[in-house]
């Protein structure tokens, strides 16, 4: 179980601290893209990873649209901020391209 303390996760053992934390500070970013689908950037709240070197702590999901079900993980904030911004640039990009 994570916390995040800032933008940085940090291990903790009290239950209470840890389902309190997910409520409260879980969301890094949220965009809607056409109208259709939504691209939600959050805090897992644990370590996805087998990799002791390369933890995920971050996720990307696509919901809606051509790329609907898309998922990418990150190990730290900065990371989920970065790959949050791509997925909404190539999605509009991708939307643009099928009005146009």
């Amino acid at each position: 179980m994570y916390i995040l303390e800032g933008k940085k996760p940090v291990k903790t053992t009290d239950v209470n601290e840890w389902s309190k934390s997910l409520e409260d500070n879980r969301q890094v970013a949220i965009d809607r893209v056409g109208g259709e689908c939504t691209i939600s950037t959050v805090f897992l709240g644990d370590n996805r990873s087998t990799d002791k070197e390369n933890p995920i702590f971050f996720e990307t999901n696509v919901l809606g649209g051509e790329r609907d079900g898309y998922s990418q993980q990150y190990s730290t904030w900065d990371e989920a901020e970065r790959g949050h911004r791509y997925i909404k640039r190539t999605i509009r990009e991708d939307y643009e391209d099928n009005i146009n």
